[in-house]
């Protein structure tokens, strides 16, 4: 008895590793490929404005306008429409802009290009979070009749 209080802690724990470690160590460095959100530095906020101007997109920033044609950008709009500027700027999400470019060039050529703009803040990736299938743990849920069966 007292081996097998041994063994099945053991059992567990390399179970544990074997099974679960190497999935979610895969999953660590998921990225959206042609995509990223760049936060734009806080005196040019009220510059930036991005429209499509004879099918060309373009921000009124000289800067971020070449980069725009130089990587195919086809995408530049704000991650939070509906936020607004505040003179705190610790709560200031209005800055914020999600990018999308052709995928025929690198994400991390195009984001350390960003990276140097002197008019963005700071460049984030975009990751992407694996939904795992989530099981109940009520042994009556099959016979819940108000739920979707389907």
């Amino acid at each position: 008895m007292k081996t097998m209080l041994t063994v099945l802690p053991l059992f567990i724990i390399l179970s544990y590793l074997f099974l679960y470690l190497p999935s979610s160590a895969d999953m660590s460095n998921q990225y959206v490929e042609n995509g990223f959100v760049v936060n734009i530095a806080p005196e040019y906020r009220d510059i930036i404005c991005p429209v499509f101007n004879n099918g060309e997109l373009e921000t009124g920033v000289a800067e971020i306008d070449q980069l725009i044609g130089k990587y195919g950008i086809y995408r530049f709009e704000r991650e939070f429409p509906a936020s607004e500027r505040y003179s705190n700027t610790s709560v200031d999400l209005s800055g914020y802009y999600i990018v999308e470019f052709s995928p025929l060039h690198r994400l991390e050529d195009v984001i350390n290009d960003f990276s140097s703009c002197c008019c963005i803040e700071h460049v984030e990736r975009i990751g992407v979070c694996p939904v795992f299938a989530i099981y109940p743990d009520d042994p009556l849920f099959s016979e819940q009749w108000y739920l979707d069966s389907e």
